[in-house]
């Protein structure tokens, strides 16, 4: 996207053969932030120039009028030549079907994009948009293979937690909450600052409700409350009858613990419970295997409550210096 160039390699590299003042400045001033300032001068130099392919995508991304921004971006697909603006301008027109529901014609877009710029730097956004407009048209299995293929090929880029969520979705969609409610929790183990995770609480909750886990489902829907108690999507209450978070705690019997660790190494876990003794804790040690290989889990603690587990959480981290999280005790 533009946004990956400097203010001021712009203003210096739009010095391009047969670009006028107008254009040129209005520009700079697009990617300074000036919009109106930027908006004057592309739209008098477009009233000249109206073959401008250069003119035609900036006044595109100016326009407010979403009709006037489509038939902008329409004309600069078709005149622009290499310029990269062209490249930018495909993925805009592709987010401009896909915001009016148009996800046949979003995923054509895209297709072709993906063809057309393999290396460019917008790759993953690309196709995180065709992951999504995939899913949206009810193309799960192609959805849930792109979404894969971010979380492969871009897992570096701010987009690996958005396809993992969107993994989730994928499974969600099909029906099968088991496999949707993994990749969700992956999304708060791997992306925990990521913005998806506010998005992924509330789909475990949903697929718990789903499952009829009312233990976890209320669980997932409390720690939601509790760390983003404004702007972030709520699922429907689990427990539709119940009025406070201990009577709901009380009606499902739902117990937690903090868990300090889940160790491929047993000597790891050993040294763990060794210093948790010492400071005077007893801690619960079982195995559980994942993907066929054996773990140690370390926890401490049986709580009724989710606030005296994050009370108990917060001071064994002080006194260890490590990191631990609040989870339903099995």
């Amino acid at each position: 996207m533009l946004s990956r160039f400097s203010t001021v390699s712009l203003f210096f590299g739009l010095i391009r053969a047969g670009l006028g003042q107008d254009l040129e400045e209005g520009i700079y001033q697009f990617n300074s932030g000036q919009t109106q300032e930027a908006y004057q001068n592309i739209s008098a130099y477009f009233k000249e120039h109206t073959q401008s392919g250069l003119a035609s995508y900036y006044l595109a991304r100016l326009e407010p009028k979403g009709e006037y921004s489509l038939t902008y971006l329409q004309d600069a697909i078709a005149l622009l030549g290499e310029e990269r603006e062209r490249e930018s301008a495909r993925l805009a027109l592709a987010q401009y079907n896909f915001s009016q529901g148009l996800y046949v014609s979003t995923v054509e877009i895209l297709n072709r994009f993906k063809k057309e710029y393999p290396a460019s730097d917008s790759a993953p956004q690309g196709w995180y948009l065709l992951a999504t407009a995939n899913l949206a048209g009810q193309q799960i299995t192609q959805a849930r293979q792109e979404m894969e293929t971010i979380l492969s090929a871009f897992k570096t880029t701010d987009f690996a937690a958005w396809a993992q969520l969107g993994l989730g979705d994928c499974y969600f969609a099909s029906g099968n909450y088991n496999s949707a409610a993994v990749e969700y929790q992956k999304v708060l183990d791997k992306y925990g600052f990521s913005q998806a995770v506010p998005l992924a609480l509330s789909q475990l909750s949903r697929c718990y409700s789903e499952l009829k886990d009312d233990a976890k489902a209320y669980f997932y829907y409390n720690l939601l409350a509790d760390k983003y108690p404004a702007g972030a999507i709520f699922p429907e209450t689990p427990l539709q009858k119940v009025k406070s978070r201990s009577g709901a705690e009380q009606m499902v019997d739902v117990t937690y613990t903090v868990q300090l660790g889940v160790f491929g190494s047993q000597s790891s876990a050993q040294n763990l419970v060794k210093t948790l003794k010492s400071k005077g804790y007893e801690p619960y040690v079982f195995s559980k295997t994942l993907d066929r290989k054996k773990y140690t889990v370390v926890q401490v603690g049986s709580y009724r409550s989710i606030e005296e587990a994050r009370n108990a959480k917060e001071k064994i981290e002080r006194e260890t210096g490590g990191t631990c999280r609040v989870v339903i005790r099995e």
